[in-house]
């Protein structure tokens, strides 16, 4: 059975690399991809704290946590795991971008790209949409970009949300007293 996921994970992938030809399409994906680097987090939460809300001071505090749970998982997966970057396991594709670390899974750009929008869209559930849209964005990037296979983002993404709600239960219960 683990034979036919990976299969049709880099069967997938390669359906989805067909996009790096596509010069427009490319230079986006690499923008998009750059959000996930972290810059972009610490700033959006700046940006959020300056709103001053009760709203604003939970989610900074709520992130917080969730990342404190997410960084040790994220690099404890990628070392058992230990799993190698389609660039360098399939001789047909190039990588766009040079990744953070060695291995693919699971997505670290995705895993928290998907802590920030859960954790944002739990204190301003109005944006959702919007920002689950990125989140998604980030990781198709990171496929697209040669770097990822679909189920490292896949996984990557749920593994985001699983912490951010880890991250929201501690912090409530923690702030609030519960």
């Amino acid at each position: 059975m683990l034979k036919k996921i990976v299969s049709y994970d880099e069967n997938l992938f390669l359906v989805l690399i067909k996009l790096q030809s596509k010069v427009p399409l490319k230079k986006m994906f690499i923008k998009i991809s750059r959000l996930g680097d972290g810059d972009f987090y610490v700033l959006f939460g700046l940006l959020v704290f300056m709103f001053g809300s009760l709203e604003s001071e939970l989610f900074i505090k709520t992130t917080l946590v969730a990342f404190a749970i997410e960084i040790p998982i994220f690099m404890i997966l990628k070392q058992v795991f230990k799993r190698d970057r389609p660039f360098e396991k399939l001789n047909c594709c190039n990588r766009l971008v040079i990744p953070s670390d060695q291995f693919s899974f699971p997505s670290g750009h995705t895993m928290a790209a998907f802590v920030m929008a859960t954790s944002f869209c739990y204190y301003f559930p109005i944006f959702a949409p919007v920002v689950y849209l990125l989140a998604g964005a980030i990781g198709l990037s990171r496929i697209i970009l040669g770097v990822h296979f679909p189920t490292d983002v896949i996984i990557g993404a749920l593994l985001g949300i699983l912490c951010a709600h880890l991250g929201i239960l501690i912090s409530w219960k923690y702030y609030m007293g519960f």
